[in-house]
């Protein structure tokens, strides 16, 4: 599958950003991150920051490709080695595009699982890494201060 938008708290559009990146495929929805000023497929324990909006084959060691910075306020869906449990945090499977069965960094908090009629393991969640504030947060601050 893929990390896919599912919800967001907020009625904000996530903006793309054209980074450079290794050679490689890409495809949309691939977990990435960012390593010596390039994007690089995140697996196992890398941290992911970006998800690939840009389909790309063959792509040039140091071209540029579109992705969206991860943004807290928004729950992606995906699919998991394994059944995932509410709750956990896991990694990204290797390849960047689904949740992995370990988790050793966790960076990926499962919130919602289902198994559809193929047997797949689906999972919505957040990536929690990174300790920004999110944006719904703020705006609840700032909408308290107004009453």
């Amino acid at each position: 599958m893929a990390f896919l938008p599912y919800s967001a708290d907020v009625d904000k559009s996530i903006p793309n950003e054209d980074h450079p990146a290794v050679s490689g495929d890409y495809r949309v929805g691939q977990a990435l991150y960012f390593e010596n000023g390039v994007l690089k497929t995140a697996s196992d324990t890398n941290v992911a920051r970006y998800i690939c909006v840009q389909e790309s084959r063959g792509h040039e060691d140091g071209a540029v490709l579109a992705a969206h910075r991860i943004n807290h306020d928004v729950r992606y869906q995906t699919t998991a080695a394994l059944a995932p449990t509410v709750g956990n945090s896991y990694d990204v499977e290797s390849g960047g595009l689904s949740l992995a069965a370990t988790s050793s960094t966790g960076n990926f908090a499962v919130d919602q699982t289902w198994d559809d009629a193929s047997g797949v393991h689906w999972a919505v969640g957040r990536f929690t890494e990174d300790a920004s504030a999110r944006l719904a947060d703020i705006e609840s601050r700032l909408d308290a201060g107004n009453l």
